[in-house]
C-alpha cells in the first residue's frame, strides 16, 4: 500500500480538486487535474442518475483517482472538502451506508496504484478552483455519465476453492436465508458483512487479510492512547473470521501497544457520535443508557424502531 502523508513530497506532484453534489434529478462531478508545471485541466461530469451528496463526491474522488492512474501519474496531492470522503479512507470513519461501500473498495484498491498520495481537506474547495487556473479560464466540456463509475472499474472477486468466502456467496447467490448469513450481501461482486454496529465492511481472504494486519498494525502501534487493532480493522472496513483473534495476538507480542483498551473504551472511540448507537445497543445488547434522561427518552420512542440484519429501520 502506498505511503499516506500530510506533508509535501521532495518530489513535486500532481494536484488533484474533487467536488461533487446531488441534484433533483441526479448530480453533478467536477476535477481539476493540476501538473509539476502548473498547468491545469478541468473535467466535470452531469451525473444522470439517483444519488446522494456523498455519492456525487465519491464520484469525484474516484473519476480523478482512475483519470490520473490513466495517465500515468505516481505521486499526487489531493484536495477536497468531503471530510467523509476523506476521512473514510483513512480509517476515521467507518462506512455505514450500503451505497458508499463499493466507492470505498474502489478507491483503496485505485489509491493503491500510485506510489505517494498527500491528501488534505479544505472546506469550500470549490471556492479554489478559480485560484487553480489562475488568470486564464479554460473551456469546460461537462460530460454526461449514466451509470455510476463503479460499475464500469469494480469487478467480482476471484475465489480460490479454499477461500471461506466461496461458500458464503454461493448461498447468497443461491437465495439461501441461513441465519449465519443474514449479516453478509453481495455488492457490485464482492461480499460484505455488518457488523452488529451497522458498520459495513469488506470481506478479504487469507493472503491480504495477512498484508492488511501487518500494515495496520505498523501504522496505529505508535498512537496514544493505544486503539484496539481489531476495531482500527473494523474501522478501515475489513472483516475475515479470525480477525478479531489474530489481531489480539500481534497487539499482545509488540511491546509498544500491548496495553489494550476496554471494550467501552473501543466502542465509544468508534461509534460515540453515530445517534443510532444507543437503539442498536438496546437491540443487541438489552443495555440503556447511564444518563436517566436519555433512557426515558429511548423507551419512549424504541417502539418506532427495529432492527433487521443489524440495520437499525
Amino acid at each position: 500500500m502506498p505511503e499516506v502523508v500530510v506533508a509535501a513530497t521532495e518530489e513535486e506532484p500532481w494536484t488533484l480538486y474533487f467536488d461533487g453534489s446531488s441534484t433533483t434529478n441526479g448530480g453533478g462531478a467536477g476535477i481539476v487535474l493540476i501538473n509539476p508545471e502548473r498547468q491545469a485541466m478541468a473535467f466535470s461530469f452531469k451525473l444522470d442518475f439517483p444519488c446522494t451528496n456523498n455519492v456525487a463526491e465519491y464520484e469525484a474522488f474516484v473519476i480523478g483517482l482512475s483519470t490520473t492512474k490513466k495517465m500515468g501519474v505516481e505521486r499526487m496531492k489531493i484536495i477536497g472538502d468531503s471530510n467523509l470522503v476523506l476521512s473514510q479512507f483513512q480509517g476515521s470513519f467507518a462506512v455505514k451506508e450500503a451505497t458508499l461501500a463499493p466507492y470505498r473498495t474502489a478507491t483503496e484498491r485505485l489509491i493503491n496504484s500510485f506510489k505517494q498520495i498527500v491528501m488534505e481537506h479544505i472546506p469550500g474547495v470549490t471556492n479554489r478552483y478559480a485560484d487553480a487556473f489562475g488568470q486564464e479560464q479554460p473551456n469546460i466540456t461537462v460530460i454526461k455519465r449514466n451509470t455510476p463509475i463503479i460499475e464500469a472499474i469494480t469487478h467480482g472477486e476471484l475465489l480460490e476453492g479454499d477461500d471461506w468466502r466461496k461458500p458464503v456467496k454461493e448461498k447468497l447467490s443461491e437465495g439461501s436465508s441461513i441465519t449465519d448469513l443474514k449479516d453478509y450481501v453481495i455488492i457490485f461482486g464482492k461480499l460484505y458483512r455488518r457488523l452488529p454496529e451497522g458498520v459495513l465492511t469488506r470481506c478479504i481472504g487469507v493472503t491480504e487479510a495477512r498484508m492488511t494486519l501487518q500494515e495496520v498494525h505498523d501504522t496505529t502501534c505508535s498512537l496514544e492512547p493505544v486503539i484496539s487493532l481489531y476495531r482500527c480493522l473494523q474501522r478501515k472496513g475489513y472483516y475475515w473470521p479470525e480477525m478479531k483473534k489474530q489481531a489480539a495476538e500481534i497487539q499482545s507480542n509488540c511491546p509498544t501497544c500491548s496495553t489494550l483498551p476496554s471494550i467501552e473504551e473501543s466502542f465509544t472511540i468508534s461509534f460515540a457520535e453515530d445517534w443510532r448507537a444507543s437503539y442498536l445497543a438496546f437491540f443487541v445488547k438489552g443495555t440503556l443508557p447511564t444518563n436517566s434522561k436519555l433512557a426515558y427518552k429511548l423507551k419512549k420512542k424504541v417502539k418506532r424502531y427495529f432492527v433487521g440484519g443489524s440495520t437499525l429501520y
